[in-house]
C-alpha cells in the first residue's frame, strides 16, 4: 500500500517536473496601464473641464533579487508579458505543490527504511553500559 502512495507521488513530481520544463519564459510582477500628464501648457492633457490624458502606456512592475523595478512594456509585447508574469506564478505554485509531494514521500520512505531495518540499539544517544 505504501509502495503505491510513493509511486503516486512520485508520478506527481514528474509531471510537475514535465509542466515546469514546457515553459519558455517567466517574469515575476504584474502590468498596469497608466495616463500621463505632460508638461505642455497648450495640450489636451491639461483641459481643466475635459482632460485628454496621454496613453494608455503599460508598465511592468516587480520585485528581483531585493529591488524594486519598472519597465514599460509597448503594446505589441503587453499580451506575451501577460504570458510570462502568468507562468510565473503558475511556477511557484507547482514548486509549492512539489515540495508538498516530496516532503510526504521522503516521511514514507523513511518509515519504510525504518521498518526494513532491525534496530540494533533503540537508543543511539546511549552506549553499551546504558551511559551517556
Amino acid at each position: 500500500m505504501t509502495n503505491t502512495k510513493q509511486e503516486t507521488l512520485k508520478e506527481k513530481i514528474q509531471s510537475i517536473k514535465e509542466d515546469i520544463q514546457m515553459m519558455k519564459i517567466v517574469r515575476p510582477g504584474s502590468i498596469s496601464k497608466q495616463y500621463n500628464v505632460c508638461g505642455k501648457l497648450t495640450c489636451a492633457c491639461k483641459d481643466k473641464e475635459h482632460p485628454k490624458k496621454h496613453g494608455p502606456y503599460y508598465v511592468l512592475s516587480y520585485r528581483h533579487r531585493g529591488k524594486t523595478r519598472t519597465e514599460f512594456i509597448r503594446q505589441p509585447f503587453v499580451a506575451d508579458v501577460e504570458e510570462w508574469t502568468d507562468d510565473y506564478k503558475r511556477l511557484w505554485k507547482m514548486i509549492d505543490k512539489w515540495i508538498d509531494f516530496s516532503i510526504k514521500l521522503s516521511k514514507l520512505e523513511m518509515k519504510d527504511s525504518d521498518s526494513s531495518q532491525v534496530k540494533k540499539n533503540p537508543n543511539p544517544r546511549t552506549n553499551k553500559t546504558g551511559k551517556n
